[in-house]
């Protein structure tokens, strides 16, 4: 009678045992699935989010877009969350290092880009394409940095002293704000040729020698095409006062 009650009592654990094991299996299994779904979720929303506006623009960045796009279909859902992320942000962080190889002041975007990447994080994918465009829209480019170095090279010089050179000064001037910077940087090579060329013009119709000027003002066309601004400037004033001796 003993032995009965033993084995009866050892079934009853068993069955217990068996119970609660398949619970936690069973618990286990739908929070995996759980986990799957939400992550295949948040990795739909962040394709959406970048697919639906123009944040990949750079070419590393649309290659990442397909990528996270192949990885989607092939159900790798945490590579997919990677490569949008990376998507997202990777225009912006090729434009920063551009600027600040070009001695540009980056503070702001990279802000920017930061906040991007805690938005993306906290799985507000929209947010995150906002702030990475934000980011790429406050980076000066380096046309705009060059354009800018040379526009206060030439305001500072003293060097547009025609009237010709003082139009071109203030339409460079304008095509700048107007982000023009390749007419930008045209109008100021024009703009410090200008007095030097008239100053040159008026001595030769004087019968005035001139070969040293001339020198002088193509040395300062050399400087400027080659990124020299301040030199370019100095060289044009000479060229100005040795033409006017």
């Amino acid at each position: 009678m003993t032995s009965i009650k033993l084995i009866k009592k050892h079934l009853g654990l068993t069955l217990l045992s068996l119970t609660v094991s398949v619970f936690v299996t069973t618990a286990l299994t739908s929070e995996a699935i759980s986990a799957e779904t939400d992550e295949e979720e948040m990795a739909k929303h962040a394709l959406e989010a970048v697919t639906n506006s123009d944040v990949a623009e750079s070419f590393q960045a649309e290659l990442y877009l397909e990528q996270a796009q192949a990885t989607y279909e092939f159900q790798n859902y945490k590579r997919t969350l990677k490569l949008a992320k990376r998507a997202i942000t990777d225009t912006a962080a090729d434009a920063i290092a551009a600027a600040k190889a070009a001695g540009g002041n980056t503070f702001q975007p990279e802000l920017f880009l930061e906040q991007s990447e805690a938005a993306f994080d906290l799985g507000d994918y929209k947010k995150a394409v906002k702030l990475a465009k934000k980011a790429v829209k406050n980076t000066p480019t380096p046309e705009q940095l060059q354009a800018e170095t040379a526009l206060g090279s030439v305001a500072n010089g003293k060097v547009a002293n025609s009237f010709q050179a003082k139009l071109y000064l203030e339409q460079a001037e304008a095509t700048f704000a107007g982000g023009n910077f390749q007419r930008t940087m045209k109008l100021l090579k024009k703009a410090i040729h200008d007095s030097a060329a008239d100053a040159i013009v008026e001595a030769k119709s004087k019968g005035s020698n001139t070969f040293q000027a001339e020198l002088f003002l193509e040395q300062s066309m050399a400087a400027y095409d080659g990124g020299s601004y301040e030199k370019a400037v100095k060289l044009g004033r000479k060229a100005e006062a040795r033409a006017l001796k």
